[in-house]
């Protein structure tokens, strides 16, 4: 059940995902292996460290955010469907809405309102993490 959207989808989140590895690298080489290791455990070092400068992302935690965005991504490579390495389903609630994902099936809530909602939410993570003063204070990264 393919949507015009989900280019839009991988290549959003692809690019959001490249940006935190190359900021997490910026602040630290050594941390989450250069960067380079699971998404999952790059970002929630990320948010820890801006949290420790005094960061807050006012719509939540931004982690359960980027579990349901990764969680719905990783769906999409499988042409809409979950599959996931456990077998189980999984459930991942985001701003009162719970979001199911049931194995071998194609979420019911996907379609145009929820694939925006997922870039507007992305949109304002990424500004939220740019305009954070530890971020801001990086040099210019090449």
């Amino acid at each position: 059940m393919a949507l015009n959207t989900d280019s839009l989808m991988f290549f959003s989140f692809s690019l959001f995902e490249s940006g935190v590895r190359r900021i997490v690298r910026a602040l630290d080489p050594t941390a989450c292996s250069g960067g380079a290791a699971e998404f999952k455990g790059v970002y929630e070092w990320l948010f820890a460290r801006l949290r420790r400068h005094g960061w807050n992302y006012q719509a939540g935690d931004p982690s359960i955010f980027l579990d349901l965005y990764r969680t719905f991504r990783n769906t999409l490579h499988n042409n809409g469907a979950f599959y996931p390495p456990s077998g189980k389903d999984q459930e991942v609630t985001w701003r009162g809405n719970a979001y199911r994902f049931q194995y071998a099936a194609i979420p019911n809530f996907y379609g145009w309102e929820f694939n925006i909602m997922l870039l507007r939410e992305l949109v304002s993570l990424n500004f939220s993490i740019m305009s954070s003063e530890l971020v801001g204070k990086l040099p210019a990264i090449q």
